[in-house]
């Protein structure tokens, strides 16, 4: 089996990162280091150290250093700058956090590291470990919806906080003046101003004369209408953030059955509706198990389709900027055992290669054998027909992102299913007759995760429209999976609605109704 190192670590990438719907492992993995941090915590609450908590700690730093080293291995992920990453990755915020909660539980690991004076004063500093509380930001979805208000509130935040510290500054100075006996500094005027701004008041510090109550009070009373305004502005930030969750970014649309009719035309009405979506800052997607020059000329008359999800995912296409963002191949000893499958049943092929697709030459003439005759048009429009398909794999002078298999019978390809189930490969049934294979992995719904990974949408802002089998992963993957009317049963069960078929404007239908909330 060949090993592929840049998607391995991209695979590690995805399994630490905060998990998206459908990721289990990534979810699991989620779990377990909170629980670490937890657990990581323990000894923090204890004035003694017992055996129980020193192992306690070791084990979860150890922990804690793995995770740090793995996002560090992966930061060319995370951020995007190649190996610059590398570089940047460890001056980030959540690096830093990271860093700091490791070093000072590194001194248990060897009594020579007593020698470090930083590491020794680190040990020293309890608070320092409590740090690890802050690596939970990574993983509460509370947490992050906070901060994103933050970040989009922070200019009416900002001027509320202006005018709150002008207003502290200004009463200070005022009570300094009207009261010198009372407070003996500026700094202490600075600290009753700001607990009777915030109408706490210890009364360590209080006014004495007539006119510094008559202040105090005005004080108080001022310290509600000014704490009464970021509150109205995160509560309007939160609702905001709510309605934003439930705003779908994305639509993804399988083509045959879905996105075309029986006559494989999108039609005028759904054209419309995409132009509509577009126009409302909508990404609109393809996913196909078509190679890419069996989705090009669609693209013409659909300018809107930004990315292509094409050959089940195992290549990711940018329509806008004509370029591959990711492209996967299936490893050379199991397309020879591919091959070998092939040659025990009457099989046409089709392969794809570079996003080419490639159709065995003799059966062009005889689609209707392999249940295949609605697609004439497009291979004789679009396929690159090839003699001795079978030759053309063992001879291992290509790479294949994708192979399909058209049989005679149902039968027949139960039959091949069952030579190539126990290798590492993705086998799905589709049309009739048809057994699509790709590298493990690869499915519809991976594709929509890196397409959501790639300009940042979370996968509950995405919709999903299928109708057969191959659909499935990406149904039970988008925030929203939708079924045509003329999808067959496992897909209905997985999808939360369906729509009209494909020859009466259902995905206008989802579009209008799901997408826009029309």
């Amino acid at each position: 089996m060949e090993f592929n190192f840049r998607k391995t670590r991209k695979r590690i990438f995805e399994i630490i990162e905060k998990s998206e719907e459908g990721d289990r492992e990534s979810k699991l993995y989620d779990f377990f280091i909170m629980m670490c941090i937890a657990l990581s915590l323990l000894p923090l609450t204890q004035r003694v150290t017992t055996p129980f908590l020193r192992h306690v700690e070791i084990v979860t730093t150890i922990v804690f250093i793995v995770d740090y080293f793995l996002r560090l291995f992966t930061a060319d992920f995370k951020i995007g700058k190649g190996a610059l990453s590398f570089a940047i990755y460890p001056i980030t915020i959540m690096a830093v956090v990271d860093l700091v909660s490791i070093l000072p539980s590194l001194i248990l690991f060897d009594p020579a590291l007593y020698a470090i004076d930083l590491l020794v004063a680190m040990r020293s500093l309890r608070i320092l470990r409590v740090v690890r509380v802050f690596k939970v930001l990574r993983y509460s979805k509370s947490i992050s919806m906070i901060l994103n208000i933050f970040k989009r509130q922070r200019e009416p935040l900002a001027i509320v906080g202006a005018l709150v510290f002008g207003y502290v500054v200004l009463v200070a100075l005022i009570m300094f003046n009207v009261e010198p006996y009372t407070f003996k500094s500026f700094g202490d005027a600075i600290y009753w101003s700001v607990i009777s701004l915030t109408t706490i008041g210890y009364g360590d510090i209080f006014a004495q004369s007539a006119l510094g109550k008559s202040i105090t009070v005005i004080s108080a009373l001022m310290g509600v209408a000014v704490f009464a305004l970021p509150a109205g502005i995160i509560t309007a930030g939160y609702m905001e953030e709510l309605n934003r969750e439930k705003n779908y970014k994305l639509i993804a649309f399988d083509m045959d059955g879905t996105l075309l009719n029986s006559d494989k035309e999108v039609s005028e009405g759904t054209i419309e509706a995409l132009k509509q979506a577009a126009d409302e800052g909508k990404e609109i997607v393809i996913a196909t198990g078509r190679s890419l020059t069996g989705v090009l000329p669609y693209i013409e008359k659909l300018p809107m389709v930004h990315f292509g999800i094409l050959s089940s995912a195992t290549i990711i296409y940018d329509f806008w900027e004509d370029k591959v963002i990711s492209m996967d191949n299936i490893a050379w000893d199991q397309i020879y055992d591919i091959a070998d499958a092939a040659e025990q049943e009457d099989i046409m092929l089709l392969m794809m290669s570079e996003g080419v697709g490639l159709l065995d030459k003799d059966k062009i003439d005889h689609l209707a054998e392999y249940h295949m005759e609605q697609y004439e048009k497009l291979y004789r429009e679009n396929a690159t027909l090839v003699e001795n398909p079978l030759e053309m794999l063992r001879n291992a002078n290509r790479k294949y992102e994708k192979i399909n298999l058209y049989h005679t019978s149902q039968k027949a390809r139960l039959r091949t299913r069952h030579r190539l189930e126990n290798l590492p490969l993705e086998l799905v049934d589709s049309e009739e007759t048809a057994l699509e294979i790709t590298p493990l992995g690869s499915s519809k719904g991976t594709g929509l995760r890196m397409v959501c990974r790639y300009i940042d949408i979370p996968m509950k802002q995405t919709i999903a429209v299928g109708d057969a089998d191959n659909d499935l992963s990406i149904i039970e993957t988008a925030g929203l999976g939708i079924a045509m009317k003329n999808a067959n049963k496992k897909v209905k069960e997985a999808a939360q609605v369906t729509v009209a078929d494909n020859d009466h404007d259902g995905c206008k239908q989802a579009i209008e109704k799901y997408l826009l909330g029309d």
